[in-house]
């Protein structure tokens, strides 16, 4: 989620930005966006090309319920779905990608422990001992 944050953060709109947004989760996504207070603004113009994501899934659905009509229409479904399903598919990949880069260049920054965390993991630190006892 580290890695996340930092591209989300990333002043105006960037490839993995976008990526990140289209490609990642969606619910986890906003949500997280919404917690680190990213500008609502860039987030949702950010989402905007999912429209090059949802028009294809929409025409397989339209196309399929036309399937059992005469012509080439279940070719034209079949030819849809696929598309939907690659351009879904390279989606996540490349949010994959430019998130699992960003964890190779920053891996020292992002494994560094946060100042709001210190007392999570002193009880984290306790339970383990009561647990060993």
């Amino acid at each position: 989620m580290r890695a996340v944050e930092v591209i989300v953060k990333q002043p105006g709109l960037t490839l993995p930005k976008v990526m990140v947004l289209i490609g990642g989760p969606d619910w986890p996504t906003s949500v997280t966006t919404g917690i680190l207070r990213c500008s609502l603004a860039e987030m949702l113009l950010g989402t905007l090309p999912v429209i090059f994501l949802v028009t294809p899934c929409i025409l397989a659905g339209a196309f399929t319920l036309k399937a059992s009509e005469p012509g080439a229409w279940s070719t034209v479904s079949t030819i849809t779905l696929s598309a939907a399903t690659t351009l879904q598919g390279c989606a996540m990949m490349l949010a994959g990608y430019y998130i699992q880069s960003v964890v190779s260049e920053r891996y020292e920054e992002l494994s560094q422990s946060r100042p709001e965390h210190k007392l999570l993991e002193e009880d984290a630190k306790r339970q383990e001992i009561a647990n060993e006892e």
